[in-house]
């Protein structure tokens, strides 16, 4: 699923730090507040024990050919080693391992599957990998697609612990079935998919090899990761055999989910709940924004101690007042993404509220607004400060497109276009084996971000000649002329990267004004033209957008913008259906 974040010493060192590095986290009595809470009213198995290491202890069933294994042996001693790293982990974990583990027992499941989060994100629900995976379980954005996790403007789920925990439990029970209930199999596709671990099976029985796991040659990272995980659950079950000191968790349930049954600010909410704004984030970083999804999910957690108070609040308390709204009379020279910009929300948020049929305002029509004035100046809107802290630089992950299904498309001419297998489409938006798509069906496709990866439309492209010189290759003349190699390969309808000196060849024009590169059409869809805009002294994200129809947020989501500041000479990606300046 993603890099582990144990591969080398200095992930040790971050690991330790981190709980200064996150806001909140360093406090002592953070990891204490949700730790002892009361009974949960929600969902509650009576413990065998009041300490949760024992209980989960007592259900863990560890094969004694997997303890012999050198390479769970050897990553024992790297834990026995380490003893602090273990520690920081389980105290990481305290908010949440009860209810995760608590899931696996409801499905009937190893618990052995409640240290996954362990090894995949040291429990840490806002922890992100240099691949782009998120959450406890470090899901990719594709894959929580598929499993039905929701992913938009204002809620990421897989960072939300209740959301993404019974998605990967979903896909473990998949997994589990899918290798004929050979868990060590299923934990390696857990990792490196399945599709890497049945290859390795195939390549073992060509040559006669056993297919169990220990026998198969998988990707180095799959080879520790799964003896990883059987050696953490051995140091729990035999705690004499291997003493290590482990944060001290009660058998008790520490979240409960509540729901408003509407969008309420988390400020609102905080206060209702009788806890910080701060802790409220902690055990809720799926909302990115300052309130609830007004169109999805609504579900909090809180903690256990407090939901009573919170629900006798909450009806003491009117729908109109749970989300701060303000009306705003539109002045000469207000344009939407403006307005949207200075309330801190979206353009979408305006229309939908206020029954927009399209962007145009006119002069004293007023507008209800949600809004906040009681979030701290220091709260991004963006991503929340948590999440933010322990966000690692990636590479660009699949960028998501809102595709409607078009007359004359079908699952082949989509995955032609994209670059993307039909089984992915059919994944990732539910579809059976046999089930057809039909013209004007919206459709969710997970497309990769470099353009010069993209499989274009044959759409026309506006050329001019250039004869091949000496010393040319497609690279210096894609760089020359500011395009890209694919753009000259379909322009002159290559299959190689082989030209030859005289020949003339097609050049896609670019825009020579502050738009460096035309990648006419775009892959956004519903859209033309995919656009670098270079920025200009000046500009700002709201005028730009207003320009090009297109929404603040979409431009930050698109450019990964999180301050919603640009500074001139900056490079912006932009995917829109207005040509060019």
């Amino acid at each position: 699923m993603r890099t582990t974040l144990r591969t080398h010493p200095i992930r040790i060192f971050l690991l330790l730090i981190l709980i200064f590095i996150c806001p909140g986290l360093g406090s002592a009595n953070y990891f204490e507040k949700f730790a002892l809470s009361p009974q949960n009213k929600l969902v509650h198995s009576a413990p065998t024990s009041n300490d949760l290491w024992a209980q989960l202890r007592d259900g863990i069933d560890i094969p004694e050919s997997w303890q012999k294994q050198p390479a769970v042996q050897k990553e024992i001693a790297w834990y026995m080693n380490h003893p602090k790293y273990l520690y920081v982990m389980s105290k990481q974990a305290a908010p949440y391992l009860y209810y995760v583990y608590q899931q696996t027992t409801l499905r009937k499941l190893p618990v052995t599957l409640a240290f996954l989060p362990f090894i995949e994100s040291a429990y840490n629900p806002c922890a992100v990998s240099t691949q782009g995976a998120a959450g406890l379980w470090q899901i990719m954005s594709s894959t929580g697609s598929g499993f039905g996790v929701k992913q938009d403007w204002w809620y990421d789920g897989r960072h939300d612990v209740g959301a993404s925990t019974g998605a990967m439990l979903d896909y473990l029970a998949y997994l589990n079935n899918f290798f004929n209930q050979d868990w060590l199999l299923a934990f390696a596709a857990y990792d490196a998919g399945d599709g890497t671990v049945k290859r390795a099976m195939k390549h073992n029985e060509r040559l006669g090899k056993p297919t169990d796991f220990w026998s198969l040659h998988l990707p180095h990272e799959t080879e520790y990761y799964v003896p990883k995980l059987v050696a953490l659950a051995m140091i729990v079950k035999y705690p004499n055999r291997y003493p290590m000191k482990l944060y001290p968790i009660k058998a008790e349930p520490y979240l409960a989910q509540v729901n408003p049954g509407s969008q309420i600010d988390l400020t609102t909410a905080a206060k209702l709940a009788h806890i910080s704004l701060s802790d409220l984030y902690h055990l809720n970083p799926g909302y990115k924004r300052w309130a609830t999804d007004p169109n999805g999910t609504q579900s909090l957690f809180i903690p256990t101690a407090n939901v009573d108070e919170f629900e006798s609040n909450l009806a003491k308390l009117p729908r109109s007042k749970r989300v701060t709204w303000q009306h705003y009379r539109v002045k000469q020279g207000d344009v939407l993404g403006t307005i949207a910009h200075n309330f801190h929300t979206s353009s979408e948020t305006i229309s939908k509220v206020n029954h927009l049929k399209n962007d145009n305002l006119h002069i004293g029509q007023s507008l209800l607004i949600p809004q906040s004035k009681k979030i701290p100046k220091d709260m991004p809107r963006d991503l929340n400060v948590q999440c933010r802290a322990v966000h690692v630089p990636s590479k660009p992950g699949p960028r998501l497109i809102h595709y409607k299904v078009k007359h004359g498309d079908n699952l082949w001419s989509l995955s032609n276009r994209y670059h993307i297998k039909p089984a992915e489409i059919r994944f990732w938006n539910h579809l059976g084996y046999h089930q057809d798509i039909h013209k004007g069906q919206p459709l969710t496709l997970w497309v990769k971000q470099n353009p010069e990866h993209f499989i274009y439309p044959n759409y026309a492209l506006s050329t001019f000649n250039h004869e091949v010189q000496s010393g040319d290759s497609l690279y210096s003349i894609a760089k020359r002329f500011s395009t890209t190699m694919d753009l000259l390969k379909k322009a002159n309808n290559l299959s190689k990267d082989m030209i030859r000196v005289g020949h003339v060849i097609k050049v896609p024009k670019h825009y020579s004004s502050n738009l460096h590169l035309d990648l006419s059409p775009g892959v956004k869809g519903h859209e033309d033209y995919q656009l670098t805009y270079t920025v200009k002294k000046h500009d700002t994200l709201s005028q730009i957008a207003d320009y090009y129809k297109v929404s603040t947020h979409e431009l930050e989501a698109w450019n990964h913008i999180t301050h919603n500041t640009i500074k001139p000479h900056e490079k912006l990606i932009i995917y829109t259906n207005k040509p060019p300046l």
